[in-house]
């Protein structure tokens, strides 16, 4: 009798170990953080300015070209890939010398905001007059 007891307290350890084991892996693999993800952004340009119509729409694919070109995307949306402080470093960067093209513009207002959806973050925003 003792013997099948020590048996089964050994086994006992051995299956509390093993599950103590998996934990642990579990937990390391799970808590990692990623050096490298990929984020999600999309430019918003809106207009604010008194006139309506054609110079709106013209004013707004202005603007969107200038940071679209800066950013070096074709559309609206687009895709950074590293750590987030670098992906929206990056951006900021890139919109600021956005910024030196704005004498080209035609009159008008308005805001541009990119937004990071990944992240929930806005690295960039600025009010253009």
């Amino acid at each position: 009798m003792k013997k099948q007891m020590k048996r089964m307290l050994a086994g006992g350890r051995w299956i509390c170990a093993l599950v103590a084991c998996c934990a642990i892996v579990t937990i390391a693999l799970t808590s990692c953080k990623k050096d490298m993800d990929e984020f999600h952004y999309t430019i918003f340009v809106q207009y604010k300015g008194i006139e309506q119509g054609e110079a709106a729409v013209n004013w707004s694919r202005a603007v969107m070209n200038i940071y679209q070109s800066a950013l070096g995307v074709s559309s609206m949306e687009f895709t950074r890939s590293g750590s987030q402080e670098e992906c929206d470093k990056a951006v900021f960067e890139a919109c600021k010398k956005a910024e030196a093209q704005f004498s080209t513009l035609p009159s008008g207002t308005g805001d541009v905001i990119v937004h990071n959806s990944t992240a929930r973050t806005q690295p960039y925003r600025r009010t253009i007059q």
